[in-house]
């Protein structure tokens, strides 16, 4: 495997285009086990229903090749086109038949005790941040898939998503 460009912009991750057997490809380290899981199980379903994600070639024990695409899309294209809100839709609609492997998120009345107390606000960011997080309930007890990542970087031709790791299970 040759190590073409690091692509890596945030996290522990380490992502890299490559070359997998032949041709050019995207190697992805220190990946959690949710990813893994997304695109080994998951993204095939999506796949199913018209989500343009890239294709899992291959997963070692600390990684994950997957196929590259590259083409970018710009920011205009991105929100311009009717594609990228069916993509999210069916994400955010997936039903499946077996129980996922996810990131359960939450936000509790001590999450923001703890970030109050970290970051001294003034007590009018305090009390709206207590009234949003008392009405938290809308976006983390919903059971489904979601995905906000509208950011550009994450999207490739054809209206890929290619970075799912923003992608979990509430």
């Amino acid at each position: 495997m040759t190590i073409k460009k690091d692509l890596s912009q945030m996290g522990d991750a380490s992502v890299f285009i490559t070359e997998w057997l032949g041709q050019s490809c995207i190697q992805k380290t220190q990946v959690s086990d949710v990813e893994r899981f997304f695109y080994r199980d998951v993204a095939p379903i999506l796949k199913q229903s018209g989500v343009h994600i890239p294709k899992l070639i291959d997963e070692t024990t600390d990684s994950v090749i997957l196929e590259y695409i590259p083409d970018t899309i710009n920011p205009p294209q991105l929100i311009s086109s009717s594609a990228t809100y069916h993509q999210l839709k069916s994400i955010h609609d997936l039903t499946l038949s077996f129980e996922p492997t996810v990131k359960v998120h939450k936000w509790s009345v001590e999450q923001t005790t703890k970030a109050m107390r970290r970051l001294s606000p003034l007590p009018s960011v305090h009390e709206r941040l207590a009234f949003f997080q008392t009405q938290s309930s809308v976006l983390f007890d919903v059971q489904s898939f979601v995905s906000g990542d509208a950011n550009p970087g994450n999207w490739a031709g054809q209206l890929h998503q290619s970075e799912h790791s923003k992608i979990n299970f509430l």
